[in-house]
């Protein structure tokens, strides 16, 4: 009387030749996968330019800010952001105040700040009170303010 294998060694090695399979299925994919599929660390540093700011195109408007129970109309007509890789930044923005669409007063505002970047999630703490995030995109940052006493919560979208 012969031998024969038993079932259990033939179901053993099917599952293991399938584990093989998949395996080697596997490795083939995530060789033949394009870079475009690959999570590189993002490279944020750089001097970024403000193209829109609540889906507008610059110069915008910011919002309307009472002042001496007078409101005027605040217009961000330029912003730069300067991401520094010693996780440092500095917003710079120049605004124009107008008042029946006549420009009153201009100003130009700078804050000092410090950042981090996870994946491509980017959070900001200006002036060291207020926290900012965004999210980067190829050479786009783009900025979720919330709003506070003194601004409206709004969208900066920069371009390096």
């Amino acid at each position: 009387m012969r031998n024969m294998p038993c079932l259990d060694q033939f179901s053993n090695r099917r599952s293991y030749g399938a584990w093989v399979l998949f395996s080697v299925l596997a490795l083939t994919q995530a060789a033949c996968s394009s870079d475009s599929e690959t999570t590189a660390p993002v490279d944020v540093t750089g001097t970024y330019t403000l193209v829109y700011l609540n889906g507008a195109a610059i110069p915008a408007l910011w919002g309307v800010f009472t002042e001496g129970g007078v409101d005027f109309e605040v217009y961000v007509t330029t912003s730069s952001l300067e991401v520094r890789p010693d996780q440092t930044l500095t917003l710079s923005a120049f605004l124009e105040f107008r008042l029946g669409g006549s420009v009153e007063e201009t100003e130009s505002q700078d804050a000092e700040g410090t950042w981090q970047l996870v994946g491509n999630e980017f959070s900001s703490t200006l002036l060291g009170v207020m926290t900012i995030t965004g999210t980067v995109e190829g050479r786009t940052l783009t900025l979720q303010v919330p709003p506070d006493n003194t601004i409206p919560a709004s969208v900066w979208v920069y371009e390096r």
